[in-house]
């Protein structure tokens, strides 16, 4: 199975396990019809093909089986529905029933309650990667093959198996890089140590050959004892590090020797640990030579043909004792917790005691109910000596209040209630934090990262039967501007009036996609799905038929959000500006329907250029500021595809090592707004992305200001002889060919 199915199956398989431990809103009906079958034959030019993995996968249910000798299958316990089905044989390109190249022009398969579904598959007819791989005598190398695509190097595309190096490979024409992977170190054709460096192969069309073969790369040998006290000290895990992110791993005999044999030349760091679960005071991990993180290690050398020698020995120890104080009174904080290097602890008492900590200097982290987590605290541990570290901790900033019901002001308990900043429907990852429910009176604190204007919204995920709402000024509201802003000092604790919970009403429907085609992974909801938190607090999922069902939303109207794979993001009314999307009325206790018609928008790809490390191209809408795509760009992978509506207006941040850097600004106000009217754009990332010098374009700030290079200024990036060009005062698009105009700050 390649690594892009290996991913699909991982998310549905946990996908399900949230289902059944009641993580998602509910909505869906149970299923309690006799569950249904898939069976068939796979083939390769009439031929029965074995060990060939077969997925089914639909929104009801997944499954999974193996090709027996003769090329049978069968995935049983399916219920009813839309199933995508999926084939990844040996040596072969994924494909999906009937003969399609994707699962987005896959068929789908319907499956019967208590019925089979027979679905034979030939495979597709590819061009062929073939070679062998040798060592330096000429003979053959027992490795694992993979092939992935030329931009992810976690993309997979085929891979194999070979016991004397040889190997044959089917693909679809395009650019890919080969790995093998020995299990012990990898390499990349051609003689390459890592992806950004391994050579493209660039298959041009079906039945065509092309031959890659490869010597393995020379090797040594690194050894080494590793002592306590003049005495071997056995069972203690040693780890080689690298920059190709290589990653070996052995343990020391009875007498404390290692080795690993057929290490490729270069440098490494060498690591020592003892993971000691019976007794944590035992724990230890160190570097060569006598270093207690890894950037301070030493690094060895490698060379091939010859053996490197590497003996450590355990550093003495010291112990630690970590008190706590709150920042703003002074008060000795008696529950707080601590952990720097492999060591940590926590306390009900007021102090934190570490023994036996190696000496050396570390970063430490210090948290607390109720307080800030302080970050890179510096300590030095000392031979022989207890450490005191006394820190200061602040308080989070608190908003406290009651969730009743509206009616009878009874308390509710098992409400999630989170705060966000006005205009950034940006929410928590989860509600799987207590401190955010309800309690039994109905108590809740909200704990602030800092201080500033928040507003608050209250989800019943553990309070069936009662609606969700943004906690307005006299009751609940479905509309984001129309919440209570309440305002917090820094560290201090303010209390608001009661949030009354209304009822919960129910909004159903079903979802098509312009295409004609099945969404898949799609979802109706109520925030943005921002790309690294939340999102998804508040989804509910398309069934295999694009049907959905929200029965926890209070009776307000409410502006409902739409996603899926290959379609932008959008809101009801079909625009991507949340503030002035369609509303649809909830009654309590009853049901409205809003069915909807997914646009696809346009695609987007983004070239990243001028990388110093990897980091996310984020879009968001200029006018809301929420979060519209993202997409990860490094040295190995620079292209990415996202799906704007078209005429929506953004604005571009790059998040990397330094943080968040907006084109055209130093923060999100600042930063340029874009209508991207063209399909393909470059980002020049020049670290920090800088401002330019001219003036920002004045304008309207209407929904929709008129920006350059929108459809209302065609005329703004057109061909000339040296290329595409902008004109006006904004310099934002700098193009390099009539249809690949750049964004660029610099």
């Amino acid at each position: 199975m390649n690594a892009k199915s290996l991913r699909r199956a991982c998310a549905v398989a946990l996908a399900s396990a949230m289902t059944l431990l009641g993580l998602f809103v509910p909505g869906a009906p149970a299923h309690a019809a006799a569950p249904g079958s898939i069976t068939g034959v796979l083939t390769r030019n009439g031929v029965p093909v074995g060990m060939a993995w077969v997925t089914a996968q639909g929104d009801d249910g997944y499954g999974t089986d193996y090709t027996k000798g003769d090329g049978s299958f069968r995935i049983t316990d399916l219920a009813a529905g839309a199933y995508q089905l999926s084939f990844n044989a040996p040596d072969h390109f994924e494909q999906w029933s009937h003969g399609k190249t994707s699962a987005a022009t896959a068929d789908p398969i319907t499956v019967k309650a208590g019925a089979n579904t027979v679905v034979n598959e030939a495979l597709l007819p590819g061009a062929t990667i073939t070679g062998k791989l040798v060592d330096a005598d000429g003979n053959g190398v027992q490795t694992g093959i993979s092939l992935v695509t030329g931009t992810d190097e976690w993309d997979g595309v085929a891979s194999a198996y070979t016991y004397d190096g040889s190997f044959s490979l089917t693909v679809l024409p395009g650019t890919y890089k080969l790995r093998f992977d020995d299990g012990v170190q990898e390499q990349w054709a051609h003689n390459a140590r890592t992806f950004a460096t391994a050579t493209p192969i660039v298959v041009g069309s079906i039945g065509e050959t092309i031959t890659v073969d490869e010597t393995r790369l020379p090797t040594g040998r690194l050894a080494g004892r590793f002592t306590e006290g003049g005495a071997g000290v056995a069972g203690v895990d040693v780890q080689l590090d690298s920059a190709s992110s290589d990653y070996l791993a052995t343990t020391t005999d009875a007498n404390g020797y290692y080795a690993f044999e057929h290490v490729f030349g270069g440098a490494y760091k060498v690591s020592f640990a003892k993971w000691d679960d019976e007794d944590p005071t035992q724990r230890f991990q160190q570097w060569a030579y006598g270093k207690v993180s890894l950037q301070t290690a030493e690094s060895v050398t490698v060379v091939p043909g010859s053996t490197t020698t590497v003996n450590d020995s355990r550093l003495p120890t010291g112990s630690v004792k970590i008190t706590a104080k709150d920042a703003r009174t002074g008060a000795v904080i008696n529950d707080f917790w601590a952990y720097g290097g492999v060591r940590s602890g926590d306390t009900t008492n007021g102090a934190v005691i570490l023994e036996n900590v190696a000496i050396g200097s570390y970063q430490m982290v210090i948290g607390g109910a109720g307080y800030k987590i302080l970050e890179n605290v510096p300590l030095t541990v000392t031979e022989g000596v207890q450490t005191i570290l006394t820190v200061q901790l602040v308080p989070y900033s608190k908003i406290k209040t009651k969730v009743v019901d509206a009616k009878t002001g009874a308390p509710v308990q098992g409400v999630c209630v989170f705060d966000t900043q006005p205009g950034f429907a940006r929410t928590p990852d989860g509600c799987g934090d207590p401190e955010r429910y309800s309690n039994a009176a109905g108590e809740v604190t909200v704990n602030l990262e800092s201080p500033g204007s928040y507003q608050l919204f209250a989800l019943p995920r553990q309070a069936p039967g009662y609606g969700a709402q943004w906690v307005g000024v006299n009751g609940g509201t479905g509309d984001q501007q129309s919440a209570r802003l309440t305002t917090v000092a820094d560290g201090a604790t303010v209390t608001v009036p009661p949030i009354k919970l209304d009822k919960a009403g129910v909004i159903t429907g079903k979802v098509t996609s312009q295409t004609g085609q099945r969404i898949r992974f799609g979802a109706v909801g109520l925030f943005p799905e921002y790309f690294n938190v939340g999102g998804n607090i508040a989804d509910a999922e398309l069934d295999s038929n694009g049907n959905y069902r929200i029965d926890f939303l209070g009776p307000y109207q409410w502006p409902l959000m739409f996603r899926g794979a290959d379609h932008a993001t959008q809101w009801s009314g079909t625009t991507g500006n949340r503030l002035v999307a369609s509303k649809i009325k909830v009654t309590s206790g009853k049901t409205t329907t809003y069915n909807y018609q997914l646009r696809t928008g346009r695609a987007v790809v983004f070239t990243v250029t001028d990388r110093n490390a990897g980091g996310f191209v984020v879009l968001h809408d200029a006018v809301s500021g929420d979060y519209v795509s993202a997409g990860w760009a490094d040295n190995g992978s620079p292209t990415m595809t996202m799906h704007v509506l078209s005429g929506e207006p953004i604005k571009v941040a790059w998040l990397g090592g330094a943080g968040w850097e907006w084109f055209g600004g130093t923060n999100f106000a600042s930063a340029w707004s874009f209508v991207l009217a063209r399909p393909a754009y470059q980002i020049s990332l020049d670290h920090p992305v800088r401002p330019p010098t001219q003036r920002r374009e004045s304008g309207p700030v209407g929904p929709y200001p008129p920006v350059r290079g929108s459809r209302a200024d065609s005329s703004a990036c057109k061909p000339s002889p040296g290329g595409c060009r902008t004109r006006g005062a904004r310099p934002a698009i700098v193009g390099q060919a009539p249809d690949q105009c750049s964004l660029k700050a610099s």
